[in-house]
């Protein structure tokens, strides 16, 4: 074996001793973008089921809204004919009303979902 320089030996250790810490740094990052990687899905997951599910709510809102909207344009309806078949102006005035008031009414008017805000 040839004789080496000390200084050579002291930073061959040096360097044996930076690479030991920098892997161990280099391991702990790792690990915590990892663990970092996994909340950001979870996240992700809770949020796209949170959606899923009020998408579904507003859209059974949307199609009980809409089907009582479509009974009350019926009842006006039905209202009209009648009254235009009695010739009772009062029961015409009335399903006219009550078109106007169905017509004006917000149909998403009472649901919570619309008044977003931020949860996070």
């Amino acid at each position: 074996m040839t004789n080496l320089n000390p200084l050579v030996i002291a930073e061959i250790g040096k360097m044996a001793n930076e690479l030991i810490v920098t892997y161990g740094k280099y391991k702990e990052t790792k690990e915590i973008e990892q663990t970092e990687r996994i909340r950001i899905r979870a996240t992700l997951l809770a949020l796209t089921k949170k959606i899923e599910a009020e998408t579904q709510t507003f859209q059974l809102f949307l199609e009980k809204r809409f089907e009582e909207r479509h009974r009350l344009y019926d009842m006006a309806e039905d209202l009209m004919k009648h009254g235009m078949k009695e010739k009772d102006p009062d029961l015409i005035n009335s399903a006219i009303t009550l078109i106007k008031f169905t017509y004006c009414e917000d149909p998403l008017k009472g649901n919570s979902l619309l008044k977003i805000t931020d949860t996070y």
